[in-house]
This record gives structure tokens, C-alpha cells and sequence, in this order.
């Protein structure tokens, strides 16, 4: 018949409303439902922040689905630090056990995942995790991007090492160099060898 198209598009389209059935769009359709406050980012569904409060402390978490979700994991991550045994140094959630690597099933429930999640991180705040994060920056990357830390802000500055400035010695006589030569001198350069 001209004119007419497979009703199976439209099944996609809106995740298997018409009998069709696409599990990311299914995945993507119970998250929305069971989170409308979660905020779509991408015109593609692939990201989303949800805001959630720990005590009074707002706080939101990320979900990022790759391309091949549901077939790969989500990426859970917090876009400001709070200290829990299940976040990592990246502010990612890796403790619940769907997130352990090779544990993941296209058949578990990303609402009922980001749930339990939340759950957990609202309950038992401050359980664990790094207590020294280093401070995040955005890679820049776009699409999908996941936020990392910044490897040159880590670095100690020459003055908050011990108090002393350039690597040197303390400037007066004897007070050994930092390459454990004789001190002197101004304590930023090093005598010639």
C-alpha cells in the first residue's frame, strides 16, 4: 500500500507503547516516571541530573547512559563531592553492586538502580570515601563528558611545602639545598656542579 509505514518506528519511538519494545526507551520511560524531577540534558535522553538533599545540603546526581546502554552500565556521578564509601575520588558512584565491574545486566532496572542509589547516599552520608578530592574541573569534551580531577591544581605550590619557596634551602648558611647540596644563597637556585 502506498503511503503506508511499519508501525514498528513508532513502537520505538515511544518505547513500546504500540506493543514495540525498546529496552533503552523502557529503561529511559521508568526513570522519568519514577523521577520527575530528573532533568533531561540531551535531546537524546542520554543525560540527566537529578537534585536530591542530604539533610540540607543539595546535591545533584548525574546519569549518564552511553550509546549502548542498556547493553553497558549507567554512569552515576555527583557533580559536587560528598564523602561515602560507594562514591570514588571522581565523584562517580561505583559501591552499588549493579555498578560492579562485570556485574552488569541489560534486565536490571535503571529507576530501581538510581533509587536504591539515592536511597543509600541520603541514609548513610559520610561513610567513607576519599577525604582528600582533589578539586574537578570540566574536560571540555562535551557530549557525555565526565567531569575528572584537575592533575596540576593536586600539585603542591614551592610555598606550601614546609614553609619554603622554590625547592631551595632557607637562605642562610648551611641550611641544606633541596638536592641535599650545601644551602646559601637566595634558596631558589641550585650551585652549579
Amino acid at each position: 500500500r502506498r503511503g503506508w509505514t511499519s508501525p514498528i518506528p513508532c513502537a520505538r519511538m515511544f518505547g513500546g507503547i504500540f506493543g514495540g519494545s525498546d529496552p533503552r526507551l523502557s529503561q529511559i520511560a521508568g526513570l522519568e516516571a519514577a523521577f520527575p524531577a530528573a532533568q533531561c540534558k540531551q535531546a537524546d535522553k542520554s543525560l540527566y541530573d537529578l537534585p536530591f538533599n542530604v539533610g540540607n545540603l543539595p546535591y545533584t546526581l548525574r546519569i549518564f547512559l552511553p550509546p549502548k546502554f542498556p547493553d553497558v552500565p549507567p554512569v552515576l556521578q555527583l557533580l559536587k563531592p560528598l564523602k561515602h564509601e560507594w562514591v570514588n575520588q571522581y565523584n562517580q558512584v561505583v559501591g552499588h553492586a549493579y555498578l560492579s565491574p562485570g556485574t552488569w545486566s541489560s534486565h536490571f532496572e535503571l529507576a530501581q538502580l538510581v533509587k536504591e542509589v539515592l536511597d543509600e547516599l541520603i541514609k548513610t552520608p559520610n561513610t567513607g570515601g576519599s577525604s582528600d578530592m582533589p578539586p574537578i574541573r570540566n574536560t571540555g569534551i562535551g557530549y557525555g563528558q565526565v567531569s575528572i580531577p584537575d592533575p596540576v591544581a593536586a600539585i603542591p605550590r614551592p610555598h606550601e611545602v614546609n614553609g619554603m619557596r622554590g625547592g631551595g634551602g632557607s637562605g642562610g648558611s648551611g641550611g641544606g639545598g633541596g638536592d641535599g647540596g650545601g644551602g646559601g644563597g637566595s634558596g631558589g637556585e641550585r650551585p652549579p656542579r
